[in-house]
């Protein structure tokens, strides 16, 4: 599965990217804001877009609907935040987005719960 990797914590990303990368994502671009994101996203060709919420600039609320707009409507979106989830959820479900994850305690859990958003979300 390729993945953009989205969220402004670089020290996150690279650390998501070397565990997603051992589960078999392919990390095909990165960001560290949703202003970023759109730049560089659409032309990576990703299957699914992981997208922090709470980015500096243009934050995940923000980019979801542009990125929409900009992707293919076959490319998955999933936000990943670790703020109040369930308001967070509703909202970024309506505004878009194909799956939620709340950021796991451990990073290496990231796959699995991506995996998991995209199954229940798309169900």
């Amino acid at each position: 599965m390729r993945l953009f990797l989205c969220d402004d914590n670089s020290e996150y990303r690279v650390l998501a990217r070397v565990v997603l990368e051992r589960e078999d994502f392919e990390v095909v671009g990165e960001a560290g804001d949703g202003e970023e994101a759109l730049a560089s996203a659409p032309a990576c060709g990703p299957d699914v877009v992981v997208l922090d919420l709470n980015m500096p600039r243009m934050n995940g609320h923000e980019a979801l609907p542009l990125l929409r707009d900009a992707l293919p409507e076959s490319t998955k979106i999933v936000v990943l935040t670790s703020g109040r989830a369930e308001d967070e959820r509703e909202r970024a479900l309506a505004g878009g987005a194909d799956g939620f994850v709340v950021k796991p305690e451990s990073v290496f859990a990231l796959g699995a719960e991506l995996r998991l958003a995209l199954r229940r979300d798309a169900a």
